[in-house]
């Protein structure tokens, strides 16, 4: 069969199928032909073939209107290129009417030069007309939904399917798939509002009748966020109409209004004073104080000259009140507006708040009302009175430094003074000046003729770059003669103004006045070294003595107790070696007793412990002590006093140092008195106020005497004078007036000394002391003072740890007939006392400083024991613990009495008397 008996069985076929079908052929060039059209398509349009003959072979392309060829050639290159289908709808004109045709192609054959397509043609006018029709409603519903900024669209909840009317105005397809899923993290909801937004899908899923929210929409037409009131309204079948209303100037609004009531709260947080002022209205809305009333908080009162009435009088300065109101006036903050600012500040300013004058500052914070287009101000005052016045100090403290700053320009080799506080010939220009101009001037005026050298060589450019090379600050002095011609000392402080090494701050600072305390100061010192080292020398004169005087007796000592000098002597003679033996054993104790007590005195040690203390007691320990060693030298001793009444006897002093004082005194008076002399001590009560009475005690003897130049030397310590021709015996260490004169010191009271060679001395001693009556004595707590016991049989405990001290004591304590045992710590003398029999220890002799156990803590130990004796037993300290807070600790311990080593046989006996008869 040929190719034209194939052509009319298709044509034959085509014919007789219901509708309009054709055949094309399409070449590679990309022109196409028609074939042929069936009877079908012509019944559709209403026209016969002839009427469509023209139109027949390449020229088909005719028939398809001009706007729409194109889209059509594209759809068939898509097809012959893809699976062989198109779809396209064209406008065709039919006879009696203009119609709508939907062709949908398909490739029946295809070669290398053409493709034949099989087209079928279906009527879709009245579709086309409809969705005309809906567009055009669409689009006037459009046009009035865009009136009010109202958007709608129908969403499908089962399909996931949003059909819209409106997205195009967002910039989004009006048929969305996979919704909201597909808007979910891209950008199309504002991040913040994502979770709310979605919520409105989960709502719908769960068939709610409707459901709202407010969110921020991406429109990709104007590349913003705007804020929408989406509503969702239930229609029945899974779908739901969804409008929204652009409601962002009502957010701003909004958020704007929430702004400034922050501002508002965080501004009257830290102010003292908070105002909101309607510029626009010409009112003050809102006025707040912490320190002045101001009436109805939230009154509005009109913004003239009388609304500050309540503030004005509060300023200080007038300057500063006119200021404020200038600048914070209605017509000045509208202007700034207008010129775009949106704060305005006052420099700080005082007010008199309360009686006290403060430093505050103000700010004017500029906003308009989106919902009013109102300019407000809110101004609020804060305190700034710490931060003004550290300023204010460091500002004077800077001017009161220094006297002159400039800075110097180096690459214009300029300097320009920045301040200055002194006379005018002094200063170049306040003006810009060249720098060498300045440095002659400076030198002709100010530098002396002395000086003038080095100053040219120390103040020029190139040297103070040099020296800013090495150091970040150059520092010289100069001299200059001041207003009324003194010599006055510059100091010149030069160093960079900032990193770019571009300008130099030079500042001048007067340092007489400190040059002047520095030379005093360095005097001072000068004088305190010389002291020291007079000192030095004193300390080396009375070691030099002390070594002499401690080796004098310590030579009797050890020559007379030699046995080549005792093995051929008759007894009388061993009685006075032992006699002299135990002198100057006595007289180098109190050379060790005076060492330590300056040595307590300097380190600060030294305690006063006052208690009652009967006056004929301390006449009477004078006339023994002093009457005894005039007797011995023969010279008379002469004790007088005018306290006559009987409320005079107590005085509240530290008696062991209140002795102390006088002995000393009285000893030295008799040392240095000759045979046939005199010494006296006198007491005057020179008046009394209260319970104090006035005391002046004087030491006259007719003695030696002291030489003028050394009066004033005599309380030092170590101080001695040592007259020509005359010899004193024992001189001693030359602190016993050291001594007295710091224990008077201690007491409140001073101490005078007059003197003359040959003619003897008079030391006078001035106390102001308390009264005490005789029911004030201090009951300590004592054990056994009624009891007394027989020396026969009578046993005792020592407690000594050192066995020459304790054969010594055995040795004592057996002379009297005592049977005495021994423990050689406080814990075996503890467990002794223990283990005797009840009574059996009539006094127990405790050394302090012991191994294992001390004398304090074995005291203690026998006091708590759980038997009868052990609160009657005597104990005594026998120590070389001397201090009186060492004989207080003893006595605290609960002994009886305190014996210090050296042990004076005397004072041993009279305590054993006193206890055991």
């Amino acid at each position: 069969m040929d190719k034209l008996d194939q052509l009319k069985g298709m044509k034959k076929f085509i014919d007789g199928i219901p509708g309009g079908v054709g055949i094309y052929d399409v070449y590679a060039d990309g022109t196409y032909a028609l074939v042929y059209l069936n009877d079908g398509y012509y019944d559709m349009i209403g026209a016969k073939r002839e009427d469509r003959q023209q139109f027949m072979g390449e020229n088909a392309v005719q028939a398809v209107p001009i706007e729409i060829r194109r889209e059509l050639r594209e759809r068939i290159l898509d097809a012959i290129c893809g699976d062989g289908r198109f779809v396209v709808t064209i406008p065709e004109q039919g006879v009696n009417h203009d119609l709508w045709l939907q062709l949908k192609g398909k490739i029946s054959s295809r070669s290398k030069d053409k493709s034949v397509f099989f087209v079928t043609y279906t009527d879709v006018t009245n579709y086309e007309t409809s969705m005309k029709e809906l567009m055009q409603s669409r689009k006037e519903l459009q046009i009035a939904t865009d009136k009010v900024g109202m958007l709608y669209w129908i969403y499908d909840v089962n399909r996931k399917e949003s059909i819209t009317t409106c997205e195009s105005r967002f910039g989004y397809d009006e048929v969305k798939d996979n919704v909201p899923e597909c808007s979910r993290g891209n950008g199309d909801v504002y991040p913040e509002d994502e979770e709310v937004y979605f919520s409105l899908f989960s709502q719908m899923e769960e068939g709610v009748e409707s459901c709202e929210c407010y969110a921020r929409i991406f429109n990709h037409k104007v590349n913003i966020y705007q804020w929408q009131h989406i509503i969702f309204s239930k229609l029945g079948g899974g779908r739901y109409v969804g409008s929204s209303i652009d409601v962002t100037e009502q957010m701003r609004a909004k958020q704007q209004y929430n702004t400034e009531n922050a501002i508002r709260r965080d501004l009257m947080k830290d102010s003292v004073f908070f105002c909101r002022m309607n510029l626009t209205k010409k009112i003050i809305e809102e006025r707040v104080s912490s320190f002045v009333e101001v009436g109805d908080k939230k009154e509005q009162i009109s913004l003239t000259e009388d609304a500050w009435n309540w503030v004005t009088h509060l300023f200080v300065e007038p300057e500063q009140k006119k200021d404020f109101f200038h600048k914070f006036g209605t017509e000045q903050l509208l202007d700034a507006w207008n010129r775009g600012e949106s704060s305005l500040d006052i420099s700080p300013y005082r007010l008199r708040v309360k009686g006290e004058i403060r430093w505050y500052s103000s700010r004017a914070t500029l906003i308009q009302r989106p919902d009013s287009g109102e300019i407000i101000a809110v101004i609020y005052t804060y305190d700034v009175n710490d931060k003004e016045n550290n300023k204010l100090a460091i500002a004077k403290t800077f001017s009161e430094e220094m006297e002159y700053v400039a800075i110097l320009d180096i690459k214009r080799n300029m300097i320009r003074q920045v301040s200055a506080r002194y006379e005018q010939k002094f200063i170049p220009s306040t003006e810009n000046t060249v720098f060498s101009t300045y440095c002659q001037h400076i030198l002709e005026h100010c530098v002396m003729e002395e000086d003038q050298k080095e100053f040219k060589e120390k103040y020029n450019m190139n040297h103070i770059q040099e020296e800013l090379k090495k150091e970040p600050v150059y520092i010289f002095t100069y001299r200059c003669r001041g207003i009324e011609g003194e010599v006055r000392r510059k100091k010149l402080r030069v160093f960079y103004l900032d990193e770019y090494e571009e300008q130099i701050v030079i500042s001048r600072r007067d340092i007489t006045d400190l040059y002047n305390e520095e030379v005093r100061q360095a005097k001072v010192l000068q004088e305190a070294l010389d002291a020291a080292k007079s000192a030095n020398r004193a300390k080396s004169v009375f070691l030099s003595q002390m070594s002499h005087d401690m080796r004098t007796p310590l030579n009797a000592i050890i020559g007379l107790s030699n046995r080549e000098l005792t093995d051929d002597i008759d007894e009388k003679e061993k009685t006075q070696y032992l006699d002299e033996i135990h002198s100057s054993g006595i007289y180098l104790l109190g050379i060790i007793n005076d060492v330590l007590d300056m040595s307590k005195i300097e380190s600060g040690k030294m305690v006063l412990h006052p208690e009652s203390y009967a006056l004929s007691e301390f006449e009477q320990t004078i006339r023994t002590v002093i009457g005894k060693q005039c007797e011995q030298k023969g010279v008379r001793f002469l004790f007088s006093t005018n306290y006559i009444s009987a409320e005079n006897r107590y005085i509240y002093i530290d008696k062991t140092r209140f002795n102390q004082i006088f002995i000393n005194l009285l000893s030295n008076a008799v040392k240095f008195t000759p045979s046939g002399g005199d010494v006296e001590l006198k007491i005057e009560i020179l008046g009394r106020t209260g319970n104090i009475i006035h005391e002046k005690i004087s030491v006259r003897d007719t003695g030696i005497g002291m030489s003028q130049k050394f009066l004033p030397h005599a309380f030092e310590s170590f101080s001695q004078e040592v007259q020509k021709n005359k010899t004193v015996e024992g001189q001693g260490t030359g602190l016993g007036l050291a001594i007295v004169n710091e224990l008077v010191k201690q007491m409140d009271g001073t101490i005078e000394i007059e003197s003359e060679i040959g003619k003897g001395t008079t030391i006078v001693v001035d106390l102001m002391i308390p009264l005490a009556g005789d029911d004030v004595e201090k009951q300590q707590k004592t054990y056994s003072l009624n009891r007394r016991v027989s020396k026969k049989n009578t046993h005792v405990l020592l407690c000594e740890d050192h066995p020459l001290n304790a054969k010594i004591a055995i040795a004592l304590l057996e002379k009297k007939g005592l049977d005495v045992d021994v423990a050689e710590n406080g814990e075996i003398g503890v467990s002794m006392f223990e283990a005797s029999p009840m009574n059996y220890y009539q006094m127990v002799f405790m050394d302090i400083r012991m191994p294992v156990m001390n004398g304090l803590e074995a005291a203690e130990k026998i006091r708590t024991l759980n038997r009868a004796d052990a609160d009657e037993v005597v104990i005594v300290a026998m120590t070389a613990n001397a201090f009186d807070e060492d004989v207080r600790a003893s006595l605290d311990a609960g002994m009886n009495a305190h014996l210090s080593k050296p042990i004076e046989p005397e004072k041993l006996y009279e305590c054993i008397e006193e206890y055991i008869h």
